[in-house]
C-alpha cells in the first residue's frame, strides 16, 4: 500500500510538473505574440493595439529617460513618432504565475522625439501581468545601445 502511495504521490508530481511548463510555454506564446503585435503598431501607428495590450496604469521610461502613461506614448507613437520599422529580437520571457518579465532587443528606424535615427538599437526589459485571462504591458523601460545615426 505505502509503495502504490507513493507511485501515485510521483504520478501527481510528475503530471502537475507537465502542466506547469505547458502552461508556462502557452504563457511566453501568448507574451511574445504581444510584443510582436505591439511592434507592428508602432510602425502602423496603430493606437487601438496600445489600448487594447497595455494596462491604464502602463509606464514607460523611454531611451532618452523620459517618463511616458498609457497617454503619453499613444499620442507620441500616433501623433508625433514616425517609424519605418521596429522589430524586436533576442527575447526572453519569465514567467511568474500571473506576471512575466520580457527582455529583449528593439532595432528601428524612423523620427523618435524629433530626431531621425536608421538602425537604432535598444535594450528593454517589460513588464506584464495577466488581467482577466489577458496580458497586458504594464511597464518598460529602455536603454540605447551604441552611438545615435
Amino acid at each position: 500500500m505505502k509503495t502504490f502511495l507513493i507511485g501515485i504521490s510521483m504520478v501527481l508530481v510528475v503530471s502537475f510538473g507537465v502542466y506547469t511548463e505547458a502552461q508556462q510555454s502557452r504563457d511566453e506564446q501568448q507574451v511574445l505574440q504581444i510584443v510582436r503585435e505591439l511592434d507592428a503598431a508602432v510602425v502602423k501607428k496603430d493606437a487601438a493595439a496600445f489600448r487594447r495590450y497595455l494596462t491604464d496604469d502602463a509606464t514607460n521610461i523611454s531611451s532618452n529617460g523620459l517618463i511616458r502613461t498609457k497617454t503619453d506614448l499613444i499620442t507620441n507613437i500616433t501623433q508625433r513618432d514616425s517609424f519605418t520599422k521596429y522589430e524586436s529580437d533576442n527575447l526572453k520571457v519569465r514567467i511568474y504565475g500571473d506576471s512575466a518579465v520580457v527582455t529583449g532587443r528593439a532595432t528601428y528606424s524612423g523620427t523618435f522625439d524629433g530626431v531621425q535615427y536608421t538602425n537604432r538599437q535598444i535594450v528593454f526589459t517589460a513588464t506584464y501581468v495577466r488581467r482577466n485571462g489577458q496580458w497586458l504591458s504594464a511597464a518598460a523601460q529602455n536603454t540605447a545601445v551604441g552611438q545615435r545615426s
